[in-house]
Parts: structure tokens; sequence; C-alpha cells
């Protein structure tokens, strides 16, 4: 029983974390005006990542479902990159709404693409980091 508790996070800590990437991402579209030009123009794609990461870990919220969740998020990244170069009128017109542009962005740049990659590399580091702390808590006393 100790061993799959383990290997699985529960799922309220799951949602915390992923309330955390939200407060990420809102904090990066607050502060983004005073940010340096190269984050200001692409950085938004790593809190996008990282909260995707963690939407996904909720969903999954197992140790073995860390590189699965990272690379579900990347991908969705991608894709939501590709999907701007269709401009079908409701898909436009869902775009320019905030949750359209929020969720699928308004216009494909190739500049995107490493941001959305750095973001799932942090996004999988932090899992990682987060089973090591559970691991950490739940493990036995030294003997020594």
């Amino acid at each position: 029983m100790k061993e799959k508790q383990a290997l699985r996070i529960d799922r309220r800590l799951a949602i915390f974390v992923s309330t955390l990437a939200v407060c990420l991402c809102l904090g990066y579209g607050w502060f983004r005006a005073e940010l340096p030009a190269w984050w200001k123009s692409n950085g938004g794609g790593i809190p996008y990542v990282l909260f995707f990461v963690t939407f996904f870990f909720v969903l999954l919220p197992e140790r073995r479902s860390i590189t699965l969740v990272t690379c579900l998020a990347v991908a969705w990244a991608c894709a939501a990159e590709f999907f701007q170069l269709y401009k079908g009128e409701w898909f436009v017109q869902f775009r320019s709404t905030q949750v359209g542009a929020a969720l699928l962005g308004s216009s494909f740049t190739w500049s995107d693409f490493p941001p959305y990659f750095i973001g799932g590399g942090l996004g999988y580091l932090f899992l990682i980091l987060l089973f090591w702390l559970v691991d950490r808590k739940h493990a036995p006393p030294d003997a020594s």
C-alpha cells in the first residue's frame, strides 16, 4: 500500500500546483511590460506550457505519467501554434476572444517553439522535484 502511495500524489496537491501555474501565467501577463524584450515577445510560452504540464498532471497525478504529461503539454502548445495558421471564420472569431487568445494565441511564429520546449523541460523538472519532496516527507526516519 505504501509503495502505491509513493507513486501517486494526492489530486488536491496536483490541483494546488496547477493553481500556482495559473498564478504564474497571470503574473507574466501583469508584469510583461516591464520584462526584457525577449521575455516580452516570447517568454509567455514558458508559463503557458507549465500550466498545461500541471493541468495534465491533475488528470494523471502519478510518477509514471510525468513524461507523458510533459509530452502532452508540449504537443498541445505546438499544435495550438499550428492551429493559428488555420483561418476559418469561426476559428478567427474564437481566437479574437480573451479565452481563445489565451488557449490558442493569435498569430503563428516559429520563435514561439523554443519557449514551449523550455516550459516542458521546466515542468518535467518541477514534477520530479515534487515527487522527490513527497518521497522525503513519507520516508521512514533514519535508523542511525
